[in-house]
């Protein structure tokens, strides 16, 4: 049988090693179940919902770019 230290006569030995092993086994646990947990994006801001239009750039003309405003969060934080 494999040891973690020397047998003391009291036979209670292996408990002090076991003891700080199982905790830090335990945390470590935890901390990768946490690193896990995702949670889906949630919307905080909706753009308008009413209709937009925009202008189609002519030949020779640049695009105009417009924004629609939105915003979420969750877990990961989303981009």
């Amino acid at each position: 049988m494999w040891t973690l230290g020397r047998r003391r006569a009291g036979g209670g030995g292996d408990r002090m090693v076991l003891a700080p092993l199982a905790v830090l086994v335990a945390t470590l646990n935890v901390l990768a179940a946490q690193s896990l947990i995702h949670s889906p994006p949630s919307i905080i801001k909706q753009p308008p919902t009413d209709e937009m239009l925009f202008q189609v750039a002519q030949t020779g003309e640049n695009d105009k770019p417009f924004i629609i405003e939105c915003e979420a969060e969750g877990e990961p934080t989303p981009r």
